[in-house]
Formats: C-alpha cells, sequence, structure tokens
C-alpha cells in the first residue's frame, strides 16, 4: 500500500537496475532520505510563513450554530457544517473533520480521518447575511477556492433570532438541520 508513503520500493528498483545494467553503483535509500528531508523542511517553511499571516485574538462573526448547514456545489456535491460538543465538524464525501477557529472567518482542518485535508483553510462568506451564505475551500490545488452554497435558510423558527444575538446557548435540538 501507499499509506506508508516510503521511497523503499523505488531505491530497490533502482538498485537492482543498477546492478541489472552494470551501472555504477548509487546510494538510492540516502538520495531519498535527503529528499524527503528537504520535502518536510519546505513543509514547516510553509506552515510557518502560513502562521505568521495568522490575526490572533479575533473571533468568529457569527456564533458556531449559525454556521451549522449543509453547502451545495454542482460538481463537488455536499458538504455539511454540524457542532459537536461546541465545535465544528465539517463532513465532505464521507470524511469528518473537525475545524478549529484560525482567524476572521477562516476556520483550519488540525486533523482529519483523511491526512489529505489536514491544514486545509475554509473560509464561511456572508455577503451581510446574519447567517454565512457559502463556504470556500481549496479542495483542488489547480484551480482557486472551491464555493458550496447554503442550502435553504438555518431554520425556520425564530429561535435563530435567539441564537445570532450570542446571548443564548444553543441546545442540541437548535443545531438539526432542516430538510
Amino acid at each position: 500500500s501507499n499509506l506508508g508513503a516510503t521511497s523503499l520500493p523505488e531505491a530497490i528498483v533502482r538498485h537492482v537496475a543498477d546492478r541489472l545494467f552494470r551501472l555504477t553503483p548509487q546510494d538510492w535509500i540516502s538520495r531519498a532520505s535527503r529528499a524527503r528531508e528537504g520535502v518536510r523542511g519546505a513543509r514547516e517553511k510553509a506552515r510557518a510563513a502560513q502562521a505568521s499571516r495568522r490575526v490572533s485574538g479575533s473571533t468568529p462573526a457569527f456564533p458556531l450554530a449559525s454556521y451549522v448547514g449543509r453547502y451545495q456545489n454542482d460538481g463537488y456535491g455536499e458538504l455539511a457544517v454540524e457542532l459537536e460538543g461546541g465545535r465544528l465538524t465539517m463532513v465532505f464525501n464521507g470524511i469528518c473533520s473537525p475545524l478549529d477557529h484560525w482567524h476572521f472567518e477562516t476556520f483550519n482542518v488540525a486533523t482529519s480521518e483523511d491526512p489529505s485535508f489536514e491544514d486545509l483553510k475554509v473560509m464561511f462568506a456572508s455577503a451581510g447575511d446574519a447567517w454565512p451564505a457559502a463556504v470556500l475551500g481549496p479542495f483542488e490545488p489547480a484551480v482557486g477556492p472551491i464555493e458550496f452554497r447554503r442550502e435553504g435558510l438555518p431554520c425556520s423558527d425564530t429561535r435563530w433570532l435567539a441564537l445570532l444575538d450570542g446571548r443564548t446557548a444553543p441546545t442540541a435540538e437548535d443545531v438539526k438541520l432542516v430538510a
């Protein structure tokens, strides 16, 4: 399997090819190790640069319960945002990823069931609404952020107005999704 992200199979193939074609032997394992260290170093630099752009002390524009909902994209399907134990969770293609507030309307996936989502930043957009109308995320590295538009209103009754003013704590009943 490729889950271990090891370069050992390629190093073995290259070593065998060197011997088979009577080439000057190379230390393919050391080369792979140096390349991996270079990637790790670049990754750490990128994380440090990203962290330096973070605005500390900011808070989300809305109570967390107002982010809960289903967001839709015609090409990528549904992205759901849930509230569990006072923490937002993103569910995309069946993959659950807790969201931590990063800054302003940006949330970070620190850990995930799928490692490719780790350190993914998603941003909520409201366009002046009383709740987020969309969530954007860099799900494809070759294109700009993918936008998922909110489906329907977050709730069908006035209890949400009390939640949105920030003075009322949501209950489990308040954060159920409306079909």
